[in-house]
């Protein structure tokens, strides 16, 4: 036996094993919970553990996986394991709270920590949270970011109130290159309305970065003249700098003629200091709007402002449905309270679609334009086109079909070659799909085709253009009601222009079913890719979904894939084993 044999079987038994430990406590003390209370049948109606008007319920998610190779250093940890727990304890029906709990061995000091635990109790229209949430607000003030503090959310009839605060990440000590500081935020909303319908929000974020702590003394650097400096070893290598921001903003819906028409928008204005340490500028220095500004948030010589906004209107009209937005993000406009933004854009939209009577035909389109340098401070400004549209088609009650077809555009308006972009990206796809009985057996037939192809009209870079196409056939048959295999058949033909062409092409066979009246699903597949280099990887896959007494739902998935040598590369092998037990309760 190899010894990658060995470690992936002590790696499965660590990782399986201790998910099986505590599946069976968290599981098992579960089923037995409302077991031996003592309680007659007829003395009422009982809650969890038999304590009337308690109610226990929740999900659990436990998952151990064990990973192997050879020829190559593991490109993951050869074991891992995740616990998931959501419950909630409700009271006589009217006070609820739930609960939030992730753990995992995954993470290390020079990251963010993954382990979570929050707790959300509930009643009426308020609800309370504690520890590890996420509660986003708008996309111009609070998204995507996870909150480890408390927060509220009120909604006694139309009137709304929202309250959040806490530390958002923990303070990494990396060096000055790769420091991560401790930030804390708060955000309120105050509202009038309902979210489906009309209604109009008031929205606030306050964040900072912690810049008290003893080990940042050392990774602050002052930056203030830093663009004074020449270059080389006289200019201070910056990393991350602290940073403090406030937003304001609001959020409105209205909908009309019994919601035919819908229009909706959200306006919000930017503070943004992006470090803490340059020096603050005097309230008497202060001029026109900005003046007013120090009462909220001091105001340093790396302080700026900006704005967003965006307007939309949807119109349903039988079987029309037409949109159009406008959207407007300045070049400075920053939220500390969002994982994503991109500024400086302006945006225009355009989309709908047609069911023609008789729901045969679906007809779609889209058209988008965006562009930069709003402020005309770049020497050239870059336009993003995108439009296509869409065919679907049932022809017959067995034969469906679709179309589908996109097109990219990017272009500057630079007048030197050099500096000029225009990059052109076209993609159509095509399906079709038909039931009919073959041999008795009833059969699925499915055929897609998709053909793309990219244009960089630069001739200094010389960037070759690219087309690619891709055929795929599949063949399903039910030999039972509940067996059926699938042979496939997928070639991709790529081209670089100037060089030889490049074929991949993949036969792949699977087999799925189901036992004990579906409670036990099964799928295997085999697949074989090869490329005209020579390259060959070949892939077992293989699953098994089983509910359990007791509402348990057990899963098990098992991947093993040999990569042949290619060129300089050598030959290896992976394998992975994931096995996971969820319930609902």
């Amino acid at each position: 036996m190899s010894t990658t044999s060995n470690r992936l079987r002590v790696a499965c038994a660590r990782s399986l094993v201790g998910a099986l430990a505590v599946a069976a406590f968290t599981f098992g003390g579960v089923s037995l919970s409302a077991q031996g209370t003592g309680l007659p049948p007829e003395a009422g109606p009982r809650g969890t553990f038999g304590i009337p008007g308690v109610r226990i319920s929740g999900n659990t998610e436990i998952t151990g996986e064990a990973y192997g190779a050879s020829g190559i250093d593991n490109r993951r940890p050869g074991s891992s394991w995740r616990v998931a727990m959501r419950p909630t304890i409700t009271l006589f029906g009217e006070l609820s709270a739930s609960m939030d709990l992730l753990l995992t061995n995954e993470g290390n000091e020079f990251r963010q920590n993954v382990n979570q635990v929050g707790l959300h109790p509930k009643w009426r229209w308020m609800t309370l949270h504690l520890g590890d949430f996420s509660q986003p607000m708008t996309p111009y003030t609070v998204q995507g970011v996870r909150v480890r503090g408390a927060g509220v959310d009120m909604r006694p009839g139309l009137f709304r109130f929202s309250l959040q605060g806490g530390r958002t990440q923990r303070p990494v000590f990396a060096g000055s290159q790769g420091t991560v500081f401790q930030r804390n935020l708060v955000a309120a909303t105050v509202g009038f309305g309902r979210e489906g319908g009309s209604f109009l929000d008031l929205n606030v974020v306050k964040a900072r970065d912690d810049i008290t702590r003893r080990e940042l003394a050392l990774l602050i650097i002052d930056s203030t003249f830093i663009d004074t400096l020449p270059g080389g070893a006289f200019r201070p290598q910056i990393g991350t700098r602290p940073q403090e921001n406030l937003v304001a903003g609001l959020t409105g819906q209205l909908n009309l003629f019994r919601r035919a028409l819908s229009v909706k928008g959200e306006v919000a204005a930017a503070l943004v200091t992006n470090d803490l340490t340059a020096p603050l500028i005097a309230d008497s220095a202060l001029t026109g709007p900005a003046s007013a500004l120090g009462d909220f948030q001091d105001v340093r010589l790396s302080t700026s402002g900006d704005f967003a906004y965006n307007l939309e209107a949807t119109a349903n009209v039988k079987r029309v449905r037409l949109r159009s937005a406008y959207e407007y993000v300045g070049p400075g406009y920053t939220s500390l309270g969002l994982a994503y933004l991109i500024g400086d854009r302006r945006a225009l939209a355009f989309d709908g679609s047609w069911q023609v009577p008789g729901d045969r035909i679906v007809l779609q389109g889209n058209l988008r334009r965006m562009g930069d340098n709003l402020l005309g401070q770049r020497t050239f400004t870059t336009a993003r086109d995108t439009y296509g549209g869409g065919l679907m088609l049932r022809l017959t009650q067995s034969l469906t079909g679709s179309v589908n077809v996109m097109n990219n555009v990017v272009t500057n308006d630079a007048v030197v070659d050099t500096f000029a972009v225009d990059v052109r990206a076209l993609a159509v796809t095509s399906s079709l799909s038909s039931q009919q009985q073959i041999l008795g057996l009833r059969t699925v037939v499915s055929v897609a085709h998709a053909f793309q192809n990219s244009v960089d009209g630069n001739t200094i870079l010389g960037v070759p253009d690219v087309k690619a196409q891709n055929v795929s056939l599949s063949l399903q048959l039910f030999l039972t009601e509940r067996f059926s295999v699938t042979p496939s058949f997928a070639a991709v033909t790529s081209e670089l222009v100037g060089q030889p062409k490049n074929r991949n092409v993949q036969l792949g066979f699977r087999a799925s079913g189901s036992l004990f009246e579906n409670s036990l699903r099964l799928q295997a597949a085999v697949t074989n890719a090869r490329t005209t280099q020579g390259r060959d990887v070949n892939a077992v896959n293989a699953s098994a979904t089983w509910d359990l007494p007791g509402d348990v739902r057990m899963n098990l998935a098992m991947r093993a894939s040999r990569y042949a040598a290619f060129g300089p590369q050598v030959a290896f092998q992976e394998q992975v084993a994931t096995l996971s037990f969820a319930r609902s309760w």
